[in-house]
């Protein structure tokens, strides 16, 4: 991927374990000029009421409060 197509990526991943969120930063850097971390999907719903547009969500199916699935539903 050049670097052209690299800027205009932004990608948001969303899981509970801290761990999983740096490993998938630091790897998704090498595509994304962009990566957002969140830890639940409440903040998903957050970033994403403050008009922020991600070009992918990477989202965690297991996670306390509220699994992946509610914050699909929540979503669309």
């Amino acid at each position: 991927m050049s670097e052209m197509e690299k800027e205009n990526v932004h990608v948001v991943v969303v899981d509970d374990d801290i761990m999983t969120l740096t490993v998938a930063k630091i790897e998704l850097k090498k595509f994304a000029e962009k990566v957002t971390a969140l830890k639940n999907g409440k903040d998903l719903l957050h970033f994403i009421g403050q008009g922020n547009r991600p070009d992918l969500i990477l989202l965690d199916i297991v996670m306390p409060e509220m699994d992946g699935f509610e914050t699909l539903r929540a979503l669309r």
